[in-house]
Parts: C-alpha cells; structure tokens; sequence
C-alpha cells in the first residue's frame, strides 16, 4: 500500500503536488478562505437571474448555465459559468486544499487558474454583459469589484508548483469523493501492476505553512 507519508518521504512514482497561478505568502489556504465573501456574489449574481428568469436558482443546472446569457462571453467560459452552479449545489468540494498525485496535473492547475475564481471572473463579466442593469446599484458594483479583485488576485500571479514535503501537524486528507470528509492515510493495496490508485486527487483540511513545500516557478499561457 502507498501512505500518505510514503508520498511525503519520497515515494519512486507519486507525490502530493498543487498547482496555482495565486500570490501565496506565509501559507497555503483552502479554496473557501481565501475566496471568502466573494462566493457570497456567486449567489447573489445567480438569484438576481433566477429572479429575472422567474425560477429558482435549484432549477439551474450546470449544463445549462450558458443559456442564461447572451454574447460571446458566455459562449467563450461556459465550463467555467458552469462550475459557479455546480459550487452552489455542492457538486464540488472546494473547502480544502487540492493535492494531486502527478505533477503534469499539478502544472495543469497552475496554467488554468482556480476553478472557482475563474468562475466569478466570467459570471460577474457575462452578468454586465447581459444584465447590465444588475449593476446599476452602488453597494452591488462595490461588492462585485471586491469579489472581482479577489478572484483576479487568484488567477494573475505567476506559474507555480508545490510539493509537499513534510507532513503538517494539524489537519487531515480526504477524498474528494467522500462526502463524509473521512481520513485518508492509504491510497491504495498491493499489488501495484494489478490495481490502480485510489485516488487522483486528495484534499488537505487545514492550511499548510510555505516551509513544508518545494517551490517550482513554471511558465504559464
């Protein structure tokens, strides 16, 4: 079996790598603290369309997101108007820290950015585009721009991959998959050439200080 701490020491196949285009100082966070108040316009932004639609926001579905819209925004970013609805509805975990067992996929997640900023990003420019009138609100346009310069200090910075190499105190990995949240310590039995690994992702629960890591700069379109 391959433990957590097998990855950690050195393991021939596997590590835990994350990928980001974010300003990270002092420590890695989950995706919820450092997204903070700006999800609370993913809501926001949606229940004005559901409102404008006549719907409720539980009748939208991800796949159909784009239709919502009209422009070549929404045509241009509909995985990413997608993943807003698909956060709201809890499809995806996005309060932990996101591991993955490979670096090529880990170099992925620091070329496409965080999912969820890059959500906002794309709803709050295809709302003005399409319900320009949502922003003629002062408080809404301050708090859109809040939830806007968060989001874009996530996707802007430079090219980055970490590699974890010390086992943080406090906290815990689990699988994405697990709505439970469970422990993870093992990912998967003997033997290796006729099994596959459990997981291709693992979420850690807690932050984790920058000294635990091995910091990679990386070019990114």
């Amino acid at each position: 079996m391959i433990k957590i701490q097998d990855l950690i020491d050195g393991h021939p196949d596997f590590a835990l790598w994350h990928g980001t285009k974010s300003n990270i100082t002092g420590s890695l966070k989950s995706g919820d603290e450092i997204i903070g108040k700006a999800k609370e316009s993913i809501r926001n932004i949606w229940g004005k369309i559901a409102e404008e639609r006549n719907i409720l926001i539980s009748e939208i579905r991800s796949e159909n997101a784009p239709e919502f819209f009209s422009g070549p925004i929404a045509d241009n970013n509909a995985v990413d108007l997608g993943n807003t609805i698909r956060y709201l509805n809890k499809d995806f975990d996005y309060s932990g820290i996101a591991f993955a067992l490979w670096k090529t996929a880990a170099l992925e997640c620091a070329k496409n950015g965080s999912e969820l900023a890059n959500g906002i990003i794309s709803l709050i420019e295809a709302s003005r585009e399409s319900y320009p009138k949502f922003f003629d609100n002062q408080s809404i346009k301050a708090e859109l721009k809040s939830a806007l310069s968060i989001a874009n200090g996530l996707t802007a910075g430079t090219g980055k991959v970490l590699r974890l190499i010390k086992l943080p105190r406090n906290g815990f990995f689990w699988d994405p998959r697990d709505n439970s949240k469970s422990k993870v310590n093992v990912l998967s039995r003997m033997p290796f050439e006729n099994d596959i690994i459990s997981y291709s992702e693992l979420f850690f629960s807690e932050s984790i200080p920058l000294d635990h890591f091995e910091i990679e700069e990386v070019k990114v379109a």
